[in-house]
Protein backbone atom coordinates (compact mmCIF):
# COMPACT_ATOMS: atom_id res chain seq x y z
CA UNK A 1 0.00 0.00 0.00
CA UNK A 2 1.27 3.45 -1.03
CA UNK A 3 -0.08 6.07 1.37
CA UNK A 4 1.34 9.36 2.98
CA UNK A 5 0.34 11.23 5.71
CA UNK A 6 -0.69 14.70 6.37
CA UNK A 7 1.53 15.70 9.32
CA UNK A 8 -0.79 18.00 12.21
CA UNK A 9 1.95 19.46 12.83
CA UNK A 10 2.50 20.72 9.31
CA UNK A 11 0.37 22.47 7.19
CA UNK A 12 -2.61 21.47 4.94
CA UNK A 13 -1.23 20.54 1.58
CA UNK A 14 -2.10 22.63 -1.85
CA UNK A 15 -4.54 21.41 -4.53
CA UNK A 16 -1.61 20.15 -6.81
CA UNK A 17 -0.34 17.75 -4.08
CA UNK A 18 -4.16 15.94 -3.67
CA UNK A 19 -4.47 15.93 -7.43
CA UNK A 20 -1.28 14.30 -8.05
CA UNK A 21 -2.12 12.04 -5.71
CA UNK A 22 -5.56 11.26 -7.16
CA UNK A 23 -3.57 10.64 -10.38
CA UNK A 24 -0.71 8.15 -8.97
CA UNK A 25 -3.25 6.20 -6.83
CA UNK A 26 -1.26 7.86 -3.56
CA UNK A 27 -3.49 6.67 -0.19
CA UNK A 28 -3.70 10.14 1.96
CA UNK A 29 -3.99 10.06 5.95
CA UNK A 30 -4.57 13.79 6.49
CA UNK A 31 -4.60 15.16 10.02
CA UNK A 32 -6.44 18.13 10.88
CA UNK A 33 -3.49 21.23 12.16
CA UNK A 34 -3.43 19.94 15.93
CA UNK A 35 -0.18 18.77 17.24
CA UNK A 36 1.78 18.59 20.40
CA UNK A 37 -0.39 20.63 22.23
CA UNK A 38 -3.48 21.03 24.04
CA UNK A 39 -5.93 23.41 22.79
CA UNK A 40 -8.09 25.89 24.32
CA UNK A 41 -11.71 25.49 24.58
CA UNK A 42 -13.26 28.80 24.56
CA UNK A 43 -16.25 29.71 22.65
CA UNK A 44 -14.33 32.15 19.74
CA UNK A 45 -11.34 29.49 19.45
CA UNK A 46 -13.81 26.24 19.18
CA UNK A 47 -15.86 28.69 16.37
CA UNK A 48 -12.62 28.96 14.51
CA UNK A 49 -11.71 25.68 14.32
CA UNK A 50 -15.47 24.45 13.30
CA UNK A 51 -15.05 26.74 10.46
CA UNK A 52 -11.28 25.31 9.68
CA UNK A 53 -12.48 21.90 9.44
CA UNK A 54 -15.56 22.61 7.68
CA UNK A 55 -13.31 24.57 5.05
CA UNK A 56 -10.95 22.62 4.80
CA UNK A 57 -13.35 19.29 4.38
CA UNK A 58 -15.52 20.94 1.58
CA UNK A 59 -11.85 21.73 -0.04
CA UNK A 60 -11.01 18.20 0.10
CA UNK A 61 -14.28 15.97 -0.27
CA UNK A 62 -13.26 15.13 -3.83
CA UNK A 63 -10.31 13.92 -3.26
CA UNK A 64 -10.29 10.04 -3.97
CA UNK A 65 -7.12 9.62 -1.90
CA UNK A 66 -7.87 10.69 1.09
CA UNK A 67 -8.78 8.01 3.10
CA UNK A 68 -8.46 8.77 6.87
CA UNK A 69 -9.12 12.09 8.39
CA UNK A 70 -7.26 12.45 12.18
CA UNK A 71 -7.93 14.31 14.53
CA UNK A 72 -4.72 15.30 16.02
CA UNK A 73 -1.23 14.54 16.35
CA UNK A 74 0.00 12.82 19.53
CA UNK A 75 -2.06 15.14 21.80
CA UNK A 76 -3.72 12.64 23.71
CA UNK A 77 -0.56 10.64 24.28
CA UNK A 78 1.40 13.99 25.72
CA UNK A 79 -1.57 14.30 28.18
CA UNK A 80 -1.26 10.90 29.85
CA UNK A 81 2.32 9.60 29.22
CA UNK A 82 4.79 12.92 28.76
CA UNK A 83 3.94 14.80 32.14
CA UNK A 84 1.40 17.79 30.28
CA UNK A 85 -0.46 17.29 33.56
CA UNK A 86 2.68 18.06 36.00
CA UNK A 87 2.28 20.91 37.76
CA UNK A 88 -2.06 21.66 37.10
CA UNK A 89 -4.63 21.55 40.07
CA UNK A 90 -7.49 18.77 39.13
CA UNK A 91 -9.77 21.44 38.26
CA UNK A 92 -7.31 22.70 35.81
CA UNK A 93 -6.65 19.13 34.35
CA UNK A 94 -10.89 18.63 34.21
CA UNK A 95 -11.23 22.09 32.26
CA UNK A 96 -8.19 21.31 29.77
CA UNK A 97 -9.75 17.82 29.36
CA UNK A 98 -12.74 18.64 28.86
CA UNK A 99 -11.48 21.25 26.27
CA UNK A 100 -9.92 18.67 24.52
CA UNK A 101 -13.24 16.35 23.73
CA UNK A 102 -15.07 19.43 23.03
CA UNK A 103 -12.46 19.59 19.89
CA UNK A 104 -11.48 16.24 19.34
CA UNK A 105 -14.45 13.99 20.25
CA UNK A 106 -17.28 16.54 19.30
CA UNK A 107 -16.26 19.25 16.88
CA UNK A 108 -13.86 17.60 14.58
CA UNK A 109 -16.19 14.12 14.05
CA UNK A 110 -19.05 15.94 13.60
CA UNK A 111 -17.59 18.16 10.50
CA UNK A 112 -16.10 15.22 9.21
CA UNK A 113 -19.64 13.63 9.51
CA UNK A 114 -21.95 16.38 8.64
CA UNK A 115 -19.44 16.77 5.28
CA UNK A 116 -19.98 13.09 4.46
CA UNK A 117 -23.93 13.86 4.79
CA UNK A 118 -23.86 15.99 2.65
CA UNK A 119 -21.92 14.31 0.06
CA UNK A 120 -23.97 11.79 0.53
CA UNK A 121 -27.24 12.97 0.73
CA UNK A 122 -26.24 14.98 -2.38
CA UNK A 123 -25.32 11.55 -4.51
CA UNK A 124 -28.37 10.25 -3.36
CA UNK A 125 -30.53 12.93 -4.45
CA UNK A 126 -28.76 13.17 -8.11
CA UNK A 127 -29.64 9.17 -8.40
CA UNK A 128 -33.10 9.53 -7.59
CA UNK A 129 -33.69 12.34 -9.86
CA UNK A 130 -32.34 10.20 -12.45
CA UNK A 131 -34.43 7.24 -11.52
CA UNK A 132 -37.66 9.65 -11.15
CA UNK A 133 -36.58 10.65 -14.44
CA UNK A 134 -37.03 6.95 -15.29
CA UNK A 135 -39.90 6.48 -13.23
CA UNK A 136 -41.54 9.45 -15.13
CA UNK A 137 -40.81 7.94 -18.46
CA UNK A 138 -41.98 4.84 -17.82
CA UNK A 139 -44.90 5.51 -16.36
CA UNK A 140 -46.22 8.06 -18.55
CA UNK A 141 -45.48 5.58 -20.84
CA UNK A 142 -47.94 2.70 -19.36
CA UNK A 143 -49.94 5.75 -18.16
CA UNK A 144 -49.63 5.17 -14.64
CA UNK A 145 -48.35 7.24 -11.49
CA UNK A 146 -44.81 7.28 -10.64
CA UNK A 147 -43.97 6.48 -6.35
CA UNK A 148 -40.60 8.69 -6.18
CA UNK A 149 -42.30 11.07 -4.22
CA UNK A 150 -42.19 8.74 -1.48
CA UNK A 151 -39.09 7.85 -2.05
CA UNK A 152 -37.88 11.20 -2.11
CA UNK A 153 -39.56 12.14 1.00
CA UNK A 154 -37.87 9.29 2.77
CA UNK A 155 -34.51 10.26 1.69
CA UNK A 156 -35.48 14.10 3.08
CA UNK A 157 -36.40 12.34 6.30
CA UNK A 158 -32.78 10.60 6.43
CA UNK A 159 -30.25 13.45 4.98
CA UNK A 160 -32.44 16.18 6.27
CA UNK A 161 -29.47 18.73 4.45
CA UNK A 162 -31.49 17.84 1.23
Amino acid sequence: MNMLRVWGGGIYENNIFYDLCDRKGILVWQDFMYACAMYPGDEPFLRNAEKEAEDQLLRLRNHPSIVLFCGNNENSEGWHRWGWQNGKTKTQKDKIWADYLKLFDSILPNQVKNTLMLIIGKVLLNMVVVIQNINQKVMHTIGGFGTMDIHLSTLKILFPVL
